[in-house]
């Protein structure tokens, strides 16, 4: 039988590089962001330079700077997307760690409980309690499980990456 605290132990680490990965995307698309931003900044100071020159330069200033500015929008919609999924699996993780930490400590009495009260149970009475929290205890871990592979396959199939 596997160790539900080891099971608990890895979803937890794979939902924590989960947020690394999202952190890691988030700093790309900033850093794009500003990088444009930064093109942006050069070619309207070209275009003023260009007023001197001709009426086509002045154009396709122009149409760099409309397309600049739409990439720039789309990166900052990206990027508040990206923010507000960085929160939400935060809190989902910090959830995620408290239900971990009061599971730990739940297996831990039952194994205990287990342990001390093991030669002093009775067949009919303590025994059945104790199977069903060890039961309990076990669904949820498969539960949690489920969650991290579920969040796993988003990852896969690149749910964060728009």
């Amino acid at each position: 039988m596997e160790d539900p605290e080891e099971n608990v132990e890895a979803a937890w680490q794979k939902q924590l590089e989960l947020l690394q990965r999202l952190k890691g995307s988030l700093y790309k698309i900033r850093t794009t962001r500003l990088y444009m931003e930064g093109q942006l900044t050069r070619i309207t100071y070209e275009k003023k330079q260009a007023k001197q020159r001709d009426n086509q330069s002045i154009y396709l200033q122009n149409k760099k700077i409309r397309n600049l500015q739409r990439d720039i929008e789309e990166l900052k919609s990206k990027e508040n997307y990206l923010n507000s999924i960085q929160r939400e699996l935060e809190t989902r993780i910090e959830e995620y760690r408290i239900k971990r930490d009061i599971l730990k400590k739940r297996y831990s009495a039952v194994k205990l409980l287990e342990g001390k009260k093991k030669s002093k149970l009775d067949t009919n009475g303590d025994a059945l309690k104790a199977k069903h929290h060890l039961e309990k205890l076990n669904e949820t871990v498969l539960e949690l499980e489920a969650g991290a592979a579920a969040i796993d396959e988003l990852v896969k199939d690149g749910f964060f990456d728009n």
